[in-house]
């Protein structure tokens, strides 16, 4: 939680010292209003994308070195070979 609060603050003096300096430019355009909105939503989409793009890999790997690739539907018995 310390983490978080840290990241927060950070974020809240930069984003007030944009608005401090370059809000009134910003707002007095629609476009330029819109262009922003559509960087921060791209930022985070991409960010998060990049992360879905990463644990996918690591989950491939991880079954790559437990020797389970293709064994996904199996059960712990067929994995095992004993048939009960």
């Amino acid at each position: 939680m310390k983490s978080f609060f840290s990241t927060f603050i950070i974020c809240f003096l930069s984003v007030a010292v944009f608005f401090f300096f370059l809000g009134g430019l910003l707002f007095e355009s629609f476009w330029g209003l819109l262009i922003f909105i559509a960087l921060i939503f791209s930022i985070a989409i991409h960010a998060y994308m990049e992360l879905a793009n990463k644990i996918e890999n690591l989950e491939k790997e991880v079954s790559t070195l437990k020797g389970t690739e293709g064994d996904e539907g199996a059960s712990e018995d067929d994995a095992k070979g004993t048939d009960n």
